[in-house]
């Protein structure tokens, strides 16, 4: 059994065991990266981000959400110049 590639998806370092999946790699193998931006870039593919407004409301949601584990996308917070002018 073998893998033609290894695809990460992980969005930060923080407790993800990067040696592990090295280890999995031949002698002398590529974790390829960047061939792997140069390709989204190429054929335009794009995160997928879920905005919510920044403030009381939107970040009691967006907290909710995260426990419930209820989130498909990234949240990004938006609206900053509308709460904070």
């Amino acid at each position: 059994m073998t893998f033609d590639m290894l695809l990460c998806t992980a969005s930060a370092d923080d407790g993800f065991d990067l040696s592990a999946y090295l280890s999995l790699l031949r002698v002398h193998g590529r974790f390829e990266m960047l061939e792997m931006l140069k390709l989204a870039a190429e054929k335009g593919i794009r995160s997928w981000v879920e905005t919510i407004p920044v403030g009381e409301k939107g970040v009691g949601e967006a907290l909710e959400r995260l426990h419930k584990n209820d989130v498909r996308y990234r949240f990004t917070l938006v609206d900053y110049d509308k709460q904070f002018q």
